[in-house]
């Protein structure tokens, strides 16, 4: 699994699932939350990142 992103003020995101049996029902889930502190002197950005990827 591949997540890209470019800009988060332009919310730029790029999610690849590499590897999965596409002759086969795949369940995957995927959540993301990006947060950003800009009150600080170098800006912090938080991803807190969820994801399952199971054959059904």
């Amino acid at each position: 699994m591949t997540l890209e992103v470019n800009g988060f003020d332009g919310k730029d995101l790029k999610l690849v699932l590499d590897g999965l049996d596409n002759q086969k029902p795949n369940n995957v889930v995927a959540n993301a939350v990006f947060s950003t502190q800009d009150n600080l002197t170098v800006p912090r950005v938080t991803v807190d990142m969820y994801y399952d990827i199971g054959q059904g």
